[in-house]
């Protein structure tokens, strides 16, 4: 695989698949294999591992108009909600109506989204539960007029739409704007990188939003140059599209909240 061009995670996949059904293969089995350890090492220096670059937020303005103009409006309203909360893959797609939580006065001024309750038994990427996250970006606070809908729904889940069929039409806009080979888990660095782009959030903010464990995680995915520089590579009438795509923001929200239940 190494000889092929592929990439090292795929090796890591493949190691991991093996060892799961067949634990006598791991570092601690009767059965291990010190060779292929050492050639997985060896393939992650010589291919290191990258992560993907952060969007700017002109993309994802871009990326949520271009769906709304296909008739997805939901899909167009989760890239904002996804990029202002900066929630991991797994947590955007999960959030029920009685997870979004009203302003109650001084203790809880602004809306926040209730992430993994531990009465569903499902726990975060970190191993917790009851995790929230504040909605206190002034840019869309449009937003949270779908809020209220939302929580008058109860237990059913905001997002009608898989994994899949979001990661299809995310690339679809991506391709179509410009903007190269994007795909959804690229709007929790939107978070943590436009956060501090603008000034808004010190690196201990961005990781206390983000959830991370470590400093080390924040700044893998807090790279507000990289996003700058995504938006200079974008095609000069992409660029201008996305600059005044701010009417077409307010549909979004708009059409989302007529959507049946």
């Amino acid at each position: 695989m190494f000889l092929e061009g592929a990439a090292s995670h795929r090796g890591s996949f493949l190691s991991a698949a093996l060892k799961a059904p067949l634990p006598t293969l791991g570092r601690r089995g009767e059965r291990q294999l010190p060779r292929a350890r050492r050639a997985l090492v060896g393939w992650q220096r010589l291919c290191p591992g990258f992560s993907r670059p952060p969007l700017a937020w002109a993309v994802v303005r871009g990326v949520a108009t271009w769906l709304l103009q296909r008739g997805i409006p939901l899909m167009g309203l989760w890239c904002v909600v996804g990029a202002c909360l900066c929630l991991r893959p797994g947590e955007s797609l999960a959030p029920r109506g009685m997870d979004f939580l009203p302003p109650t006065g001084q203790g809880a001024p602004t809306w926040s989204v209730h992430i993994r309750s531990r009465e569903l038994g499902i726990q975060t990427k970190t191993r917790d539960f009851d995790d929230s996250v504040r909605w206190d970006v002034p840019e869309p606070q449009w937003v949270t007029q779908c809020f209220e809908k939302w929580r008058a729904a109860g237990d059913a889940k905001v997002w009608t739409f898989d994994s899949s069929d979001l990661a299809r039409e995310f690339r679809r806009a991506a391709e179509s704007l410009g903007a190269g080979d994007l795909a959804p888990c690229s709007m929790r660095r939107v978070g943590a990188s436009w956060g501090a782009a603008v000034g808004r959030r010190s690196l201990a903010e961005v990781q206390k939003r983000g959830r991370w464990r470590s400093r080390r995680s924040v700044a893998r995915h807090e790279k507000a140059s990289q996003a700058s520089k995504g938006v200079l590579k974008l095609r000069p009438d992409a660029r201008r599209n996305m600059q005044c795509c701010d009417a077409g923001m307010q549909l979004v929200s708009s059409r989302a909240a007529q959507v049946p239940w």
